[in-house]
């Protein structure tokens, strides 16, 4: 699968916040999910993602959530970087049901965006990791300059995919689904919370998703 947006537009708290739920086993605005342990990929912004996992716990409640949020460098092109990615999921306690690539492009480590040939080894590591976990694998990508012609890149990525899904104007909406028919769209608002004080006495802040229209 893959979850697409402009920057600024909040995929990656979206995400968080689905991922948050299939860890928990608790339904993600109002829709059912498959429960079990989730490896969140942060390929960029990791720094940022502690503040938004604080936020999570924040807004939920609930500790011993099995969401595993883990900084990522590995070039999963190449076998080194599959054999990484394998001895870090070999520590979780069990296999994932859901695992996180966020960026696409950070995730490529220097491969080509428009390239048919990096795609294609990109996606092959996907399905490898799919066939060995029985995992739904989410990219958070990137949508181009001009919105209306969808995700940025290589059509070899969108014929891949499942299931693609595009967060735009505080909306979710699936924009591809493969063999079943695509669900409505997800209103959503992003709420500022504060999550704790830095070293100088200045709140730290980041935000969580709430259901909206």
């Amino acid at each position: 699968a893959s979850v697409y947006g402009a920057p600024g537009e909040g995929k990656t708290f979206v995400m968080l916040d689905l991922a948050y739920s299939v860890a928990a086993g608790r339904p993600w605005m109002e829709h059912k999910v498959h429960a079990g342990p989730v490896l969140y990929l942060a390929f960029e912004g990791t720094g940022g993602l502690v503040k938004r996992a604080q936020a999570l716990r924040q807004k939920y409640g609930q500790a011993d959530v099995p969401l595993f949020i883990a900084g990522a460098s590995m070039n999963l092109r190449e076998r080194a970087g599959r054999e990484e990615l394998g001895s870090l999921m070999a520590e979780l306690p069990d296999k994932p049901v859901l695992v996180v690539v966020d960026t696409f492009a950070r995730a490529l480590c220097g491969g080509d965006e428009n390239s048919a040939q990096d795609v294609g080894a990109f996606n092959a590591a996907i399905a490898a990791l799919i066939e060995s976990t029985g995992a739904c694998v989410t990219i958070v990508h990137h949508s181009g300059k001009d919105k209306s012609k969808g995700a940025r890149g290589s059509s070899a990525l969108l014929g891949a995919l499942d299931t693609e899904i595009e967060v735009d104007e505080n909306k979710v909406s699936a924009k591809k689904q493969r063999d079943v028919e695509a669900g409505a769209p997800i209103g959503f608002n992003l709420v500022p919370l504060v999550v704790g004080v830095d070293a100088d006495g200045d709140e730290m802040t980041s935000c969580v998703v709430e259901p909206a229209t």
